[in-house]
């Protein structure tokens, strides 16, 4: 499995999930939850990428931002956990 490729598919299932149920575009769902408008239109022509930190940052706000009569989408990597850090910076799965 392309482990990259999975989460950049599942981020931008995650985004359009929510966009299309708040009837936001995606460009409003970006700004507000990377800082970037055009960030998911560019993950998603492949002209940029997402490091890990931001990742579980941007992750983790869909998780405590999600609408709860919303089922999360069927994501292959990116369940819908809390991510957090230790002291050591390692992410870690808490339970939802």
């Amino acid at each position: 499995m392309d482990v990259e490729k999975a989460c950049r598919d599942d981020l931008l299932l995650i985004a359009t999930t929510y966009a299309k149920n708040a009837g936001n575009s995606l460009v409003t769902v970006s700004k507000n939850f990377h800082g970037r408008t055009r960030f998911f239109e560019e993950l998603r022509d492949g002209t940029c990428t997402i490091s890990l930190q931001k990742l579980t940052a941007v992750v983790d706000k869909f998780v405590r931002l999600w609408p709860r009569d919303l089922a999360w989408p069927k994501t292959k990597l990116l369940k819908k956990r809390r991510l957090l850090k230790t002291g050591d910076g390692i992410p870690q799965v808490s339970a939802p």
